[in-house]
């Protein structure tokens, strides 16, 4: 009985701690391609947030930096852009 009490634990707290991270996963993806419409709408400003709010979540979001990137150096922020750009090829030198 004990084993069956302790098998149908760890089945809970898997099956929790999975929900958790499907929904995390969830949300990165959707902020993620909301602020990649807003970019490609030229609202730099909102996408920009979008892609913060990831970053926020997930640090190591690489397609984040590069898309946060695009949109400093669309709009002038050069040196923003760099700091973006770096920090993605920081994570993954090969990422393209």
């Amino acid at each position: 009985m004990r084993q069956i009490l302790s098998t149908f634990t760890f089945l809970l707290v898997t099956y929790l701690l999975s929900a958790q991270t499907d929904a995390r996963t969830r949300f990165i993806n959707e902020q993620f391609r909301i602020g990649e419409q807003l970019l490609l709408e030229e609202k730099y400003k909102p996408a920009l947030k979008d892609f913060d709010k990831v970053l926020n979540k997930n640090p190591d979001h690489i397609a984040s930096y590069r898309a946060s990137g695009i949109c400093y150096e669309l709009s002038g922020q050069h040196a923003k852009a760099l700091s973006s750009y770096f920090n993605v090829l920081s994570r993954d030198p090969y990422f393209s």
